[in-house]
C-alpha cells in the first residue's frame, strides 16, 4: 500500500451522497457526530491489543477520522490507513491530525465498502471500525468478507448498533464464519454509543473482537 489515495470505479453514488449531506455539528472535524463516544471506546481496546507493537492497522469506513485520531495518539507507533466511500468524510479526515500535528493517517482510499477489498488482500495487522455497521449501512456478511483484508490470525474489533446486530442476523453469520474456520469466536462488549449527556443516551452498542484463522497454506 502506498501513501496516495485511490480511487474505486465502483463507488455507490446514491451511497456517496447520502454521506455528503452530513456535516459536523461543531468545529471539531474528528468526528460527524461529537456525542458519540463509540470510536474512543473501539480505539480503546484496539489500543490495548496492539500495546508495544508496530503495526499496520486500516480502519474500515473512517468517516471524519474520529477512530484514527483516538488510536494513534493512544499508540503513535501505529501505521493506520482509512477507507471510506465518501470524499466528502475523507477530506475531513485528512484534517485529522496527531498531538505532535502529524497527520493521524497514513492513507486515505476511497471505496465502496460493500466490494471485496482484493488489493488490501492478508495485507494488514489489524481492523478497526466505528459507526459503519448499522442500519442502513453495512450487515454481517459485509463484515465477514472483510476479514480478507487482515493477515492470518490478525485483530478485527469493529462496533455494530445494538438494535442492528439483533435484527440483521449478525449472531448467526458469525457463528457460521466461525464453523467455517474464518475466524475465531468473537468476544462482545456492550458499550453505550453516546456520552451521558447526550438526548440519544441509552442507545448501546457491542465492539465485537475476533481474529482471521490461518489457513493450511499460511501454517
Amino acid at each position: 500500500m502506498n501513501a496516495t489515495k485511490k480511487s474505486s470505479a465502483q463507488a455507490s453514488e446514491p451511497r456517496e451522497l447520502y454521506f455528503a449531506q452530513w456535516k459536523p455539528a461543531t468545529n471539531d472535524l474528528f468526528d460527524v457526530n461529537p456525542e458519540s463516544v463509540l470510536a474512543e471506546k473501539v480505539a480503546e481496546i484496539a489500543a490495548a491489543k496492539t500495546a508495544g507493537q508496530a503495526l499496520e492497522v486500516v480502519d474500515i469506513g473512517c468517516g471524519s477520522g474520529a477512530v484514527g485520531r483516538f488510536l494513534i495518539n493512544f499508540r503513535p507507533q501505529l501505521q493506520i490507513d482509512g477507507i471510506d466511500i465518501s470524499l466528502s468524510l475523507l477530506a475531513l479526515a485528512e484534517q485529522a491530525l496527531r498531538i505532535d500535528g502529524r497527520p493521524c493517517y497514513r492513507d486515505l482510499l476511497e471505496c465502496d465498502l460493500r466490494k471485496p477489498l482484493y488489493y488490501a488482500a492478508n495485507h494488514y495487522d489489524v481492523l478497526v471500525s466505528a459507526g459503519l455497521f448499522t442500519p442502513g449501512l453495512l450487515g454481517a456478511s459485509d463484515l465477514v468478507a472483510m476479514v480478507q483484508s487482515v493477515k492470518p490470525r490478525g485483530q478485527i474489533i469493529v462496533g455494530i448498533d445494538q438494535s442492528h446486530f439483533d435484527n440483521a442476523a449478525f449472531k448467526i453469520v458469525l457463528r457460521e464464519a466461525v464453523w467455517s474456520e474464518t475466524i475465531t469466536e468473537p468476544l462482545y462488549t456492550e458499550v453505550d454509543v453516546y456520552h451521558p449527556s447526550s438526548k440519544n443516551f441509552g442507545v448501546k452498542a457491542l465492539i465485537a473482537q475476533f481474529s482471521k484463522v490461518p489457513t493450511l497454506n499460511d501454517l
